[in-house]
């Protein structure tokens, strides 16, 4: 799954100062979620932009 994303959990890690661990895991499947209904936001700079923006 995440070798599919643009992004990877390392580059999670350091945008958001996060260590390794679960929280990653569910980042990355937010991602992947929403890139199969939009496939168009899977560019480095929209995913950042994702991981950035707060969340609900």
């Amino acid at each position: 799954m995440g070798a599919d994303l643009a992004i990877n959990g390392n580059r999670i890690m350091a945008l958001l100062n996060l260590n390794p661990g679960p929280k990653v895991g569910q980042i990355m499947d937010v991602l992947f979620d929403q890139v199969l209904d939009t496939p168009d936001l899977n560019t480095p700079s929209a995913m950042e932009t994702l991981v950035l923006s707060p969340g609900p």
